[in-house]
């Protein structure tokens, strides 16, 4: 089935805002995460959730910029950091609830992994490929 050029701007501009939100939250928890460190004296697992918000916020920058500006190195970066994300929340999903939260926080999980599926199903289209102006056969 061949998908035309607006359909695939339409989904693009939709998974572009998706990642807006994302780099804006990212923004704000790791900007609060800052402050945080600033004022206290933090231990080093609190380094360690610090790095991996910085390090996911420029990660989801370079995503978002790169659908933005239809970079050709956007959709080899978008399929690894949907596999990864794709297995560590499956793996995440399937631990057992401990409680409600846990229970709840299992819905936002289950929404990263069709996220991501549908991430990978889109994004290996050729037409979409054609749309990037990736040429041969990436890294997927």
């Amino acid at each position: 089935m061949e998908i035309v050029e607006s359909r695939i701007e339409l989904i693009v501009k939709r998974i572009q805002k998706v990642y807006f939100i994302i780099v804006c939250s990212l923004t704000i928890a790791v900007f609060f995460n800052g402050i945080e460190a600033a004022s206290e004296v933090m231990i080093k697992a609190d380094y360690k959730e610090t790095l991996q918000g910085l390090l996911s916020l420029i990660m989801n920058s370079l995503i978002y910029f790169g659908l933005r500006f239809r970079n050709q190195w956007v959709i080899p970066l978008i399929l690894i950091n949907a596999s990864f994300l794709l297995i560590m929340s499956l793996l995440s999903f399937i631990q057992p609830a401990g409680n409600v939260l846990m229970l709840a926080s299992k819905i936002v999980i289950a929404a990263v992994v069709l996220f991501c599926a549908y991430q990978i199903y889109f994004f290996q289209k050729r037409e979409v490929k054609n749309y990037f102006g990736t040429k041969g056969v990436a890294i997927f």
